[in-house]
């Protein structure tokens, strides 16, 4: 409270002091400036508008023709990396021809199908295909059509055709089916639908992309429902064709072919991809016919595709071989029934809710035993589906997997679990069978997780190895391995029993087994009990054993322990730390109040719920800095979100100083909004942060600041320097071109000057003012601000738009490689009236002028010419 008041008083001094207070109103005016200095109207990038939610502008914007940048990823300079760019966007893959490349989709874009169709129309496309038809028509046509489909863009390409008369080729159903754009296909096929049909050669085409397509899912199990079960669906049920069976002379090549569809675990995956690759399976049942047969006669004969593999393993190749067997036979060779492949009737008569195709088998499985336990009818459908799908799965990975799972757990066949050492991925405790060598029982978190709900048999499970454990049958390793498993999964009643038993047997908990039973806790019920049981285990030799006293909370526990206890809790993986600690403090006082004094957060890592704690209990803490979470850069990096920031300012004390953590310009944002003054009275620190909303606030501030106070020039000049830091400089005024902050820009070209003047004597001087200004501008594509540049500073630019003695590409200006780079038209057009030298380029320069090089390829321009 003194210190509250001590704070006040020095404010009140402070502005009470005419001269101060007028500064710091300067500098308030300053900050509202700067802030409210953001124009909408100035946005040039399509991409940035659809990033932060302003389509209605975006398309008002569209709508009369305004200037419109439409690249995602920039390149600020002349030297670059494709590849490097490509992986800074957020990206989805989708496959093309021959696998390997792939096309990138931006969530941002102006055709991204998800967004369009929420906020834009027909019309929006057509006033963009009209307004911008450099970009979008003319000479690229073609390469619209391209995008439109790799983003499955029906809206957008249907304007394209029927607005703007463009044609479409055939090639173009082939080349949107196989990539999965499947609306944009259906779009194309009515087009070309009586062709298609009537094609033998067409429909075979179909049948090969699927194989294709197929080949390319076992590599990436994301992509099997796209390309594989959608695409079956999108050819049978939505383009009503009916591939036509395998050729007869094919028959015996089929034979020895396995038709390996997919490769995965099936138990692992949710029932809606399991249900729909069934049913891929049963709509293309005529070309397995070979396939099953082969295996209900035992005539089945595979191959690998990888021989090297299964030649250095004929163990594998055996079991492998008795396990497909086993499809149809059982152990003794006996035949069971044949395999056979459901009837879709059967699959389309099954009844899943919502919640069941969004479950993974493996948590829909139950037996009779389970609290859980579904009807009959769905667990036989599961059944079917499940078994259906095992022939089909690729047999040298998954096949052993899928197998012990089907028996194990469908058909309650315990026994085979002996097999689990082919693949000890799943183990015996999963499913809690005892009795079985664990190939796998060095695995914390895996206990009980195929038989969650079936408390008998963890119970029972639980039950034997404590007997064996009292027969000195069962090593106190596995015990403590056991014991883990129980906490992590946070089973009261299991751990209760099993610690009663350990403790009977006089088992005391070394430290590395309290630390990770304690960092591993997941309620406040089970930190009782564990605390409770150390407590016990620590009792002191001259008072009662802990264990008989009735109030667990307030028995002492010895300060080394206590403090090594404590230390640990605060590293928990706990999800809500804070309410723990308080808990601890509430219930556990003596020992908290015994070690709070010596706790020392400086140079050490905590989660933001250990500083929350700490903060809604600073009165407990009588060195603050000891605590103080803006005191070293480890601390501060922990403060992930607004709301956590928030909550660590309001409860600093007001006496004491906070800084702005870095990396985040919400951050910013709150406190010019909410708590400028801390900012005007030094409180609020942000020095320390190179963030470029920052720096560029703080030179916006000092230098209108100074400006106003008629600071020493000389002063003001060492202040702007960024010499040997071109990055820092670049990305400030990538900041002062977003805000158009022409005053800022005139102040950077005012440095430049000077700049040169203090460097006219070297020979390899580079102003780094005014190439870092062209580098943002050019690359931005801010037609306008270049203008703006142009007309205040015209002999400066001129003096850059010179072509140096350097051969090909690396002689042209810096603006002019730039727009070359970035792919914009109209901003190089206007560059180009400027010049008077001709310019020739090769037409692979880079990623992002697909679209210019075209235009210039097909546009005749007295001074550009695209080399072939």
């Amino acid at each position: 409270m003194n210190n509250r008041r001590e704070s006040e008083n020095w404010f009140f001094k402070v502005w009470s002091n005419k001269f101060l207070r007028s500064k710091i109103l300067l500098k308030v005016k300053v900050f509202n400036d700067f802030y409210n200095n953001y124009k909408l109207d100035r946005i040039i990038s399509c991409y940035w508008m659809i990033e932060n939610g302003y389509f209605q502008l975006l398309k008002e914007k569209v709508e009369k023709g305004e200037y419109l940048v439409f690249n995602s990823s920039l390149i600020y300079h002349s030297k670059f990396d494709n590849k490097y760019i490509l992986s800074q966007r957020e990206r989805v893959n989708k496959n093309l021809e021959n696998g390997d490349d792939e096309f990138v989709l931006n969530e941002n874009s102006i055709f991204y199908k998800e967004k369009a169709s929420i906020h834009w129309d027909l019309n929006f496309y057509n006033n963009l295909f009209k307004n911008y038809s450099n970009y979008f028509l003319n000479f690229n046509k073609s390469i619209t059509e391209s995008t439109l489909i790799q983003y499955d863009n029906q809206q957008a390409l249907q304007v394209l055709v029927e607005n703007f008369n463009h044609i479409l080729e055939i090639e173009s159903f082939f080349k949107s089916f196989e990539i999965g754009s499947y609306e944009c296909s259906f779009y194309i096929f009515n087009k070309f639908k009586n062709e298609i049909l009537k094609s033998k050669n067409f429909q075979s085409r179909i049948w090969n992309i699927i194989i294709n397509n197929i080949k390319l899912s076992k590599k990436d199990i994301n992509k099997v429902e796209n390309l594989i079960n959608k695409s079956v669906n999108f050819i049978i049920n939505k383009c009503n064709i009916q591939l036509p069976p395998p050729p007869q002379q094919q028959q015996q090549q089929q034979q020895q072919f396995t038709p390996w569809l997919f490769n995965f675990q099936i138990y692992e995956q949710k029932l809606s991809l399991i249900y729909n690759c069934v049913k891929s399976i049963v709509q293309l049942k005529e070309f397995f016919k070979s396939y099953i047969k082969s295996i209900n006669n035992n005539s089945f004969k595979f191959k690998f595709e990888n021989k090297d593999i299964i030649e250095t393993n004929n163990l594998v190749k055996k079991y492998i071989k008795k396990f497909v067997k086993l499809l149809v036979y059982d152990e003794n060779g006996k035949k069971k029934k044949d395999f056979k492949i459901p009837d879709l009737k059967e699959i389309e008569s099954m009844k899943f809710t919502n919640q069941q195709f969004n479950s993974t088998i493996s948590d829909l499985i139950t037996d009779g035993d389970d609290e859980n336990y579904e009807n009959k009818d769905i667990q036989e459908n599961l059944r079917i589906l499940y078994f259906s799908l095992i022939p089909f799965i690729e047999q040298y990975d998954h096949l052993i997997g899928n197998l012990i799972f089907y028996k194990v757990k469908i058909l309650n066949e315990k026994d085979f679990m002996k097999y689990n050492h082919l693949y000890p991925k799943l183990c015996p405790k999963m499913f809690g069978i005892y009795g079985i060598y664990d190939y796998k029982y060095n695995n914390e978190n895996y206990l009980f997780i195929y038989c969650k709900n079936n408390r008998n048999l963890q119970i029972e499970y639980i039950g034997k190895i404590i007997e064996s454990f009292h027969n000195q049958k069962y090593p106190i390793f596995d015990l403590l391995l056991l014991f883990r498993n129980l906490v992590w999964l946070n089973d009261l009643e299991l751990v209760n029993l099993l610690i009663n038993k350990m403790e009977d047997n006089g088992y005391r908990f070394e430290d590395n087994d309290r630390q990770f039973l304690i960092l591993n806790i997941k309620s406040i019920e089970m930190f009782d009990l564990i605390y409770r049981n150390f407590k016990s285990q620590s009792k002191n030799q001259n008072n009662n054993n802990n264990n008989n006293s009735n109030n667990i909370y307030n028995t002492s526990y010895p300060i080394s322990e206590t403090k090594f206890f404590f230390n640990t809790l605060l590293k928990s993986k706990f999800e809500n730390l804070s309410i723990l600690l308080q808990h601890y403090k509430d219930y556990y006082t003596n020992d908290y109040y015994t070690i709070v004094d010596l706790i020392d957060f400086k140079n050490k890592n905590y989660s933001f719920e250990v500083f929350k704690f700490v903060y809604d209990n600073l009165i407990d803490f009588k060195d603050y800095e000891k605590v103080n979470v803006w005191s070293g850069t480890n601390n501060i990096k922990l403060i992930k979100t607004l709301n956590q920031f928030k909550y660590l300012v309001k409860l600093t004390p007001i006496n004491k100083d906070y800084k702005i953590p870095y990396g985040n310009e919400s951050f910013f944002k709150f406190i010019i909004e909410e708590r400028l003054n801390d900012l005007e009275i030094g409180r609020c620190d942000i020095t320390e942060t190179s963030l470029p909303d920052y720096r560029y606030f703080k030179i916006y501030r000092n230098y209108r600041v100074n400006k106003n106070e008629n600071e020493n020039e000389n002063e003001k000049q060492l202040y702007y320097s960024f010499e040997g830091n071109n990055t820092i400089l670049r990305n400030t005024l990538i900041k002062a071109c977003k805000y158009n902050d022409l005053k800022f820009i005139d102040m950077v070209m005012e440095e430049s000057f000077l700049y040169d003047q203090n460097n006219k004597d070297n020979e390899n001087f580079k102003n780094i003012y005014i190439i870092s200004i062209l580098e943002v501008i050019c690359s931005q594509g801010d037609l306008e601000l270049f203008k703006y540049l142009y007309s205040k500073y015209s002999s400066t630019i001129d003096f850059y738009l010179i072509k140096n003695d350097k051969p090909g590409f690396d002689g042209y200006c810096l603006p002019i490689k730039l727009a070359l780079l970035n792919g914009h038209i109209d901003f190089l057009l206007f560059i180009l009236n400027l010049i008077s030298d001709k310019i020739y380029i090769n037409s692979n320069t880079t990623i992002n002028n697909k679209l210019l090089l075209n235009h210039f390829l097909n546009e005749k321009n007295e001074l550009l010419t695209i080399l072939l």
